[in-house]
This record gives C-alpha cells, structure tokens and sequence, in this order.
C-alpha cells in the first residue's frame, strides 16, 4: 500500500506518526507514542483488535457479463461504534488501491494489480465510515478493470490491506477468502 503525504507539517507529522506505529507493532511493544506535542500521543491500548469481521462475496450475475464485481460486508462484532478509513478498501465507489491478494490457481502466480493508485492528502473528518455497535456496512465494487482476468481461470481472493482508525492506528480484521473459476464469458488469455 503507498501512502502520498502533502509537503506540510500536518502531512509530515502524519506520516511520522505511521512509521513510529508500524515499528510499534511490529516490536510488539505497549506504551504510547508521543512527538512531543500534546496533540501527537497516541496509544497502543486504542488499538481495536478482533471486532471486525469482512465478508467477501462475488455478484454472480456480473459473472455472466464478463465483470467481477466484489459483494462486500464489514460487520462490528463489538458493543461501541468503530470509526475507519475506508481509502484502499472495498468500501469506495472505486478502486482507487490495490487491497486484494488474488492468486490465478492454475498456474500458482499471483496476479498484479493494474488499477490506479491515488494520492490523496491527509484524511480529514469527514473522509471516515462509521459502523455502529453490532451492525454492519455492504459495499459493491467492480474489480473487473483493475486485474486481468481470463476464461477459465480458477482464482482465490483475500483482503490484504489495512484498515485504520480515525486517530490513525491499525484496525484488525478478520476477512475471508473467496475461491471461484470464471466462466468463458471473460476473454481468452
């Protein structure tokens, strides 16, 4: 996942704050990281983990028109409402990263992603999707553009990106994966 920051102290402080978590996590250390303001000190215990489950499904009927159009379903298992980013994620109108791992079955190659790669800046408010309390959001969103996909070719698909709360700490999800052959309605490669 690439991640494009504006040149500007909030988009530098941003960016510095996502590599201090991502060394956080991945020593698998507890405690807080702080910049030295105030504003900047976030800590591990934010953390949500386990209470996202993502449901992923293919429409069938796309299928019968050459498309692969992915049914997605984000349910909150946990009693608060959980706040998150959807940028490079199921949940856009569009796929504007590459958040899917799709292997081709047949020849045991992982297939690359061909579809835009957005810079955005920082995220604002209003940028985020809230889940209520033991309720759950769908999306559907056309895959179709962003991989080449053959007749006949068996695939499995799985979520392979992030998803971050609003104070820009990692949200685990716990996501399935599909396994599907396309019929010949998709051209021959």
């Amino acid at each position: 996942m690439r991640w494009s920051f504006a040149n500007n102290a909030r988009g530098a402080k941003t960016a510095l704050v996502c590599c201090l978590l991502v060394i956080q996590f991945a020593c698998s250390e507890t405690g807080n990281v702080n910049l030295g303001n105030d504003d900047v000190t976030l800590s591990v215990s934010d953390k949500v983990t386990g209470s996202l489950m993502l449901d992923l499904a293919i429409e069938k009927e796309s299928l019968g028109l050459g498309k692969l159009i992915l049914l997605a379903t984000l349910k909150n298992r946990s009693a608060k409402e959980i706040t998150f980013l959807p940028w490079g994620s199921p949940f856009e109108k569009s796929v504007t990263a590459d958040f899917l791992t799709i292997i081709d079955l047949n020849i045991g190659v992982e297939l690359q992603y061909q579809g835009l790669m957005v810079k955005r800046l920082p995220p604002e408010h209003s940028d985020y999707l809230i889940i209520a309390a033991n309720r759950s959001i769908q999306n559907t969103i056309d895959i179709s553009s962003s991989y080449t996909f053959c007749a006949q070719q068996r695939i499995t698909l799985s979520f392979s990106n992030d998803l971050f709360s609003e104070k820009m700490l990692l949200i685990q999800v716990n996501a399935n994966s599909i396994e599907i052959q396309l019929p010949n309605t998709f051209p021959a490669c």
